[in-house]
Parts: structure tokens; sequence; C-alpha cells
């Protein structure tokens, strides 16, 4: 895969689509490209995790956590930015923000994020990772590890089909004027996590590469 350098790339998804599985496999087949998971640890994450780990979140409680990630994408940009242009390499970034969209459309906790979003870049090239609820699940499970609030399968459903159906996630290209920003869905089903990084190179490979790229 050669791309050119400074793009900045997210991977989106539910929970348990494979996005960190993903990502850590394109660090070891591409150590030039800088990954990093979000949230990443930062002063925000302690919160966060405290958040996720809860039985039940009221109302506002999901406001906090709302906040808390995006500021958390806000520090993190600084991050993103820092890489791309002092350094000049390409960023590939777990969740950035259609996910605030996916997880928090249609509740009280939306016009919070769509604030913290507006005031982040949007990615060159973002990919959404779809697999079966049953196959989130099955990983999910796979972890050992005691589930999140939005681990559970009707907040998969529910935040899988935001993914799906927002027009704002509709796979297509947008011109700014400055540079074209690109949206892919990606039909995973029960691939490998070699599988799917295979496809999601082929993706990065069809929109992004350049002569002379990394």
């Amino acid at each position: 895969m050669s791309i050119s350098s400074r793009k900045f790339i997210a991977l989106e998804g539910i929970d348990g689509c494979g996005k960190s599985s993903v990502l850590k496999e394109l660090a070891i087949r591409h150590p030039n490209i800088f990954t990093v998971e979000n949230p990443a640890d930062g002063p925000h994450n302690k919160a966060i995790q405290n958040y996720l780990q809860a039985a039940w979140l009221h109302d506002e409680d999901l406001a906090r956590l709302a906040l808390l990630f995006g500021l958390n994408t806000m520090d993190l940009l600084e991050v993103v930015d820092g890489v791309r242009f002092m350094i000049g390499r390409t960023v590939i970034c777990s969740r950035w923000n259609a996910s605030a969209y996916a997880y928090h459309l249609g509740r009280t906790t939306f016009d919070i994020m769509s604030a913290c979003i507006k005031a982040t870049a949007e990615p060159d090239l973002t990919i959404v990772l779809h697999v079966p609820i049953d196959v989130a699940m099955e990983r999910i499970e796979s972890r050992g590890e005691p589930k999140t609030v939005f681990e559970k399968r009707e907040r998969l459903i529910e935040v899988d089909e935001n993914y799906r159906g927002y027009w704002y996630w509709r796979e297509k290209s947008l011109n700014d004027g400055t540079r074209t920003v690109v949206r892919r869905h990606l039909e995973c089903d029960r691939m490998t996590v070699a599988e799917q990084t295979d496809a999601v190179e082929r993706i990065i490979a069809e929109e992004l590469s350049e002569p002379g790229g990394l």
C-alpha cells in the first residue's frame, strides 16, 4: 500500500467490529504510518473509562460522557495535526467524528457532540466497518471483560443503524473547495482480522494512493 503523506484516515464502526484489531495490524504492516486509538490516554480518558464501566447512565451522565469524548477528541487533534504537518506522516485513528453522530444521534447529548465535532478536522478518508451484530457480540464476549454501556446488543443495533442510515454518513465524496473527503462503508461479515485489514488497505489504495507516497 502506497499513500501520500500527511493524510488523515478514520476507522469507524460499532464496538466489536474490528477497528482496534485492524489498527494494530496496520501498525505492524506499515510502521511509517502513525496509528492512534480514540479515546487515547490523556487527562479525560480516566473519567471516560469510569463512565463506560457504569451499570447505567442517566441523561446527565451521558451528557458529561459526551462532553468528555468531545474534549478528548479535541486534545487528540493536536497530536494528529502535529504528526501530519510537523513530521509529515499519515495518521490512522480509530473513531473520530462519525462515531459522535452514530452514538449520540437522537439523544440529548447530540448537540454537545455536534459542537465539539465542528471544532475538529474532517478526515480525508473515513471507513466504516460493518459486521453482523452476532459477530460483534461474540468478539465482545471473548474479551472476558465487563461490558461497557455501549456494548449491549440493543445499543449495538441502534449505533449500527445510525452509521448506515444517517444522511451525513452515506457513502459519498465531498469537495469543500480545498480538498475531497471520502466516506466508505465496508461490509466485513465474518472476515478475519487479516482479511479486514486487506480490505481496508484496498480502500485506502483506491482513494489515497499517489506516486511517491508512503
